[in-house]
């Protein structure tokens, strides 16, 4: 199922990895009040969000998204009270292991279980969306993840 929404620069794009043990990976950013994130970025003129995801996976890990799906749509303000759409994904399945291709945006990469969630400094609607995907994977088997 393809999204086909126009982007403007404040849309963004999150993918949530999970992996086999049931871990997502987040990103510390260099900077910012709640620095831990699932990675993603903005989407680019002309991009629907799955072309975003597979772009900014790539660029941003060094991984290919195999097997995603929409897990959630947010209708948010940026700073300047800017309409924003973020787009996230459950990502389940991807080529490669997630590097740190962007060391000028992120400080370090790690793999999160739920139980440590409450203890990093995410921003409280990504923390609520991580527990709930981590809720809802736990009565996946391990065969259908990576």
């Amino acid at each position: 199922m393809a999204l086909n929404l126009a982007s403007s620069l404040t849309d963004r794009v999150t993918g949530i990895l999970i992996d086999g043990q049931r871990r997502v990976l987040l990103a510390r950013r260099k900077r910012g009040e709640y620095p831990w994130d699932a990675p993603g970025g903005r989407m680019e003129g002309g991009e629907n969000p799955e072309t975003t995801l597979r772009r900014e996976l790539l660029d941003g890990l060094g991984v290919e998204a195999q097997e995603y799906r929409h897990f959630a749509t947010l209708e948010t303000d940026v700073l300047d009270d800017t309409p924003a759409t973020h787009f996230i994904f459950l990502v389940t399945r991807w080529a490669g292991e997630p590097q740190n291709k962007r060391p000028e945006a992120y400080a370090e990469l790690r793999w999160a279980a739920s139980q440590e969630l409450n203890g990093l400094a995410l921003i409280p609607l990504m923390r609520r969306g991580l527990q709930r995907v981590l809720e809802a994977r736990a009565g996946v088997g391990a065969e259908e993840e990576r």
